[in-house]
């Protein structure tokens, strides 16, 4: 059995096949290695998946393996969860996969694309750590906000303890060490505690702060840029808590750009405004969420076209 030293994996439902086609393939193409996509599908129909099987084909060395989430992995009688159960696949990833096929497996969200090799992240040393990961910079905001009563900063101080609220990680993107974690077979068990998970705010990212939370490398954040917020890292009085990790100038060289929030590039009515900013963009207005966004727009329907 070859040994794949990239494995990737997303997770999507069918009303985020676009948008996760999109980032896939924007993976698949800068990717310097052969790829073994996992794709944790939640009741995909088989026109869905041909879409991600033909999107492999247009990149030679790809292979794609199928994981079926049922609903009776990720919710129960009991439960109720606001997002859709896609939202915690994720828990179930070191389950799934097969060793064989190597030890590290890097999770990216479906809300994201890619503008780089990811292949370096795969020689990074865990150092003994069960993930990688960035440091959520919107908790970081609120960290450094006036707002110390805030409700969610309190609820994540209160998952990060004894450790700093500004080693909370954004969940967007993980780099797992599937072998150490399925060895620990009670840690595997708490991670696919989905009930545990769905009473945090934050659903599973905040579960799996808890868990790993003293066990994590952080991650360059080029590797889980937040659109928009790019210059904002060293405005924080927890910068410090980056600068051993950023080796880059994330504002011009990210190599994934996430697209939190409930805005997206590709269902706001605003953005297709961006294009008469395009002779702005490099100036003194530029604004990296715009430029991120129009350049989004350009990426996914050059991807799609080929899946035509």
């Amino acid at each position: 059995m070859k040994n794949y030293n990239i494995q990737l994996a997303y997770a999507t439902d069918m009303n985020y096949i676009k948008p996760t086609l999109v980032s896939v393939m924007s993976a698949l193409e800068y990717t310097s290695k052969p790829v073994l996509l996992h794709l944790l599908g939640y009741k995909l129909s088989d026109f869905a998946f041909e879409k991600f099987a033909l999107a492999c084909k247009k990149f030679p060395g790809t292979k794609l393996k199928y994981h079926q989430i049922t609903n009776d992995m990720l919710t129960g009688e009991d439960q109720d969860i606001r997002l859709p159960p896609t939202t915690f696949s994720r828990l179930y990833l070191p389950e799934l996969i097969d060793i064989n096929d190597g030890d590290k497996v890097l999770y990216i969200d479906s809300d994201t694309i890619v503008y780089g090799d990811i292949s370096p992240i795969f020689e990074i040393n865990l150092n003994g750590s069960y993930i990688g990961a960035v440091r959520d910079i919107a908790v970081l905001k609120l960290r450094t906000s006036k707002s110390d009563e805030n409700m969610f900063i309190n609820e994540y101080k209160d998952i990060m303890n004894p450790f700093s609220v500004s080693d909370y990680f954004n969940a967007g993107v993980l780099l797992l060490d599937c072998k150490s974690i399925i060895d620990n077979q009670h840690l595997l068990n708490q991670m696919k505690d989905v009930k545990t998970a769905s009473k945090y705010y934050s659903l599973d990212q905040s579960h799996l702060n808890n868990l790993f939370k003293g066990n994590v490398t952080y991650l360059d954040p080029k590797y889980n840029c937040y659109w928009g917020n790019f210059r904002n890292f060293t405005k924080h009085k927890y910068y410090d808590r980056f600068k051993n990790e950023s080796k880059s100038n994330i504002d011009k060289n990210p190599i994934i750009v996430h697209f939190v929030g409930p805005l997206k590039p590709w269902n706001s009515p605003d953005i297709s405004r961006l294009e008469k900013l395009v002779g702005k963009l490099l100036g003194k207005n530029f604004k990296p969420s715009k430029y991120h966004a129009l350049l989004y727009k350009h990426l996914a329907k050059r991807y799609l076209n080929m899946l035509n």
